[in-house]
């Protein structure tokens, strides 16, 4: 693989254990690198035992890009269910007795 055509995205992260600092730089993927901001807070994993046995909390990730997904998808849905019950009203109204004019033969 030509690693001058990949772009490796890091995040620099520390916590405190037990009284004492860890800092760590783990690769992550692009959309979470991006979606974070300077100083933001983020969970992390670690052994009681052991701190520098650690890494980001992926539920945290999955749902830091569900949550919006799902919001999407709820909308798109409600949106969807709207405008099928406002197309089934609308031929209902139409194929009613007396809303339409009749013609009249002489």
């Amino acid at each position: 693989m030509n690693t001058k055509l990949r772009t490796d995205y890091y995040v620099t992260y520390k916590f405190d254990a037990d009284g004492q600092e860890y800092l760590r730089e783990r690769r992550v993927s692009e959309a979470f690198h991006n979606s974070l901001s300077d100083n933001e807070n983020f969970p992390i994993r670690y052994l009681p035992d052991d701190p520098e046995n650690n890494h980001i909390d992926r539920n945290w990730i999955s749902w830091s890009i569900i949550g919006p997904a799902v919001v999407a998808i709820f909308f798109f849905c409600t949106g969807y269910v709207f405008r099928r019950v406002a197309i089934v009203a609308a031929n209902n109204a139409a194929a009613r007795p007396g809303s339409v004019d009749q013609g009249v033969s002489r």
